[in-house]
């Protein structure tokens, strides 16, 4: 059965995540993020990117 986990990046600071955040995300086969508005990275890519910057696929998603 597929799960779906909602992750609040708190302030946006990677040195902030929870262990359990960071654990929950390792464990991933895909990360949906929120886009950012101006087609750049969201502050949510730019954090899980800068502290995973192995396997996850981000997929993201506008939302409207």
């Amino acid at each position: 059965m597929a799960k779906f986990y909602g992750i609040g990046i708190g302030p946006g600071d990677s040195e902030l995540v929870t262990v359990k955040a960071a654990n929950t995300v390792k464990s991933l086969d895909i990360l949906y993020t929120p886009k950012a508005h101006n087609d750049s990275l969201s502050t949510a890519e730019k954090l899980w990117s800068l502290i995973f910057q192995t396997k996850l696929k981000l997929s993201v998603a506008g939302f409207q």
